[in-house]
């Protein structure tokens, strides 16, 4: 018994399409305007009908979202900044992802100003939190002088997005108050 095809596309179908995915997902236009037209494009293929039509539908169907407020590209850039920065993301590794779910530059430097408004620098915070989850600097098991590991350390930092500054003052304090 072989596969079934793709779903026939309806205006029913891509707002119940719609309707599941932000009711799992928060995302931005871009990202849900990508995810529909993949379900308009492989419908479209299957069914052997005209793609045009229902991508005029899919946009109808984000500009109601819009509207409503169900669909806000600056909340969800500050809600990801967040959850990004909380897991000890830096703000380079923040901007990237967000850019990567088609969040306008604009609306990702509102993000990660609101979010910098309060408390130490970004990136001193999340480093902090890295190191804290990685083991390193001030949370090693065991402190060690050795090169090669300190170089090993610096790369991961580097690799995360942080600058050589700010992962030289993490790895080099004794406690994280002394940073």
């Amino acid at each position: 018994m072989g596969r079934r095809g793709p779903a026939k596309i309806s205006e029913r179908y891509l707002q119940w399409v719609t309707n599941r995915y932000l009711q799992r997902y928060s995302t931005s236009e871009v990202n849900l305007r990508r995810l529909l037209g993949q379900r308009v494009y492989k419908s479209a293929r299957h069914h052997e009908v005209e793609v045009e039509p229902w991508m005029k539908l899919v946009d109808d169907e984000i500009a109601r979202l819009v509207d409503m407020g169900a669909l806000d590209d600056g909340r969800y850039a500050y809600e990801k900044a967040r959850s990004l920065h909380g897991r000890g993301n830096s703000s380079r590794a923040i901007r990237s992802k967000l850019a990567v779910k088609g969040v306008p530059s604009e609306r990702i430097d509102e993000a990660l100003a609101r979010l910098g408004q309060d408390g130490p620098p970004l990136d001193l915070e999340a480093a902090l939190t890295f190191a804290r989850k990685r083991r390193m600097g001030p949370w090693a098991r065991e402190r060690s002088d050795d090169w090669e590991r300190r170089k090993k350390e610096l790369g991961r930092f580097a690799r995360a997005g942080f600058g050589f500054d700010i992962a030289n003052r993490v790895l080099n304090a004794e406690d994280e108050d002394a940073v």
